[in-house]
């Protein structure tokens, strides 16, 4: 019995990945480009007067969040594009998703602990 390709090791970490499904492409930076939208948009929502001052930074850390993370994603994005060697590994990917985890990891210990 054979892992289908998106669980295998050379699927994650080949140097010279195969380009990415255009439609999941486009998908991904539909994706990014609204995170960075929310972003940028709760950021402006923060700088309100009215709030409480946890509710603030609590809105500015997420809005933060959102903004490296799709900044980082379209960056993902690009390499992916331009072929370049080395650095539109799918491990960056990873990378991303263990940076989503570690935000979210700090902004739930900041609101709840």
């Amino acid at each position: 019995m054979t892992l289908p390709t998106f669980f295998t090791l050379l699927y994650w970490f080949s140097l010279t990945p195969p380009p990415l499904v255009p439609w999941i492409e486009r998908a991904l930076l539909i994706a990014f480009l609204f995170m960075l939208g929310v972003g940028v948009a709760a950021r402006i929502v923060a700088m309100r007067k009215g709030w409480e001052k946890m509710k603030r930074r609590a809105l500015v850390k997420v809005a933060w969040a959102l903004i490296v993370l799709s900044l980082f994603g379209l960056l993902l994005i690009l390499v992916e594009y331009e072929r370049i060697y080395l650095l539109s590994m799918r491990a960056g990917f990873l990378l991303w998703v263990a940076l989503l985890g570690w935000y979210v990891w700090s902004l739930y210990r900041f609101v709840y602990v």
